[in-house]
């Protein structure tokens, strides 16, 4: 009986193992993750609002636009030329910043940005004012820079 049972499970063994692999192997789906370059030469235009940090108009509401030239670690930091002009006076103000692409850096902290309308981007950003107010020549005039709209350049 012993025997018997042996021979059985033998010839089960065998035709099980001859039947799964005569079945086309389902392939596993591994997610591969594409790697982003150090630098990336992507680019992309924002309407950005900056609050000066120094200067007789410190925290005055300064508009403009900043066009994106490169990106740095998977997209999380931005290298941006500005032009922006002050709401109060039209002193127009050119320099160039960086900023923190937000949700990027919840996706890669394991997070989730569901507002995927919304991008926003926080950074700093040194603007030149090649009139200023003294007379005195150029004035380079840190500020605070936050950016909601955007559009990306395919």
């Amino acid at each position: 009986m012993k025997k018997y049972l042996v021979v059985l499970m033998m010839v089960g063994l065998m035709f099980g193992g001859c039947a799964s692999l005569s079945e086309p192997a389902e392939a596993e789906e591994v997610a591969v993750k594409e790697s982003k370059p150090l630098i990336g030469f992507d680019f992309g235009v924002s309407g950005d609002v900056f609050f000066p940090l120094t200067g007789d108009r410190q925290w005055k509401l300064v508009e403009g636009v900043s066009l994106k030239i490169a990106t740095l670690y998977e997209d999380m930091f931005a290298v941006n030329v500005v032009m922006a002009d002050f709401i109060s006076d039209r002193d127009s103000l050119y320099g160039a910043g960086v900023t923190v692409n937000i949700p990027k850096v919840f996706e890669k902290l394991k997070g989730n940005w569901v507002a995927d309308i919304i991008n926003p981007s926080i950074g700093l950003a040194g603007l030149i004012d090649l009139n200023p107010v003294d007379g005195t020549g150029m004035e380079i005039i840190p500020s605070v820079h936050l950016s909601i709209i955007r559009y990306e350049f395919q």
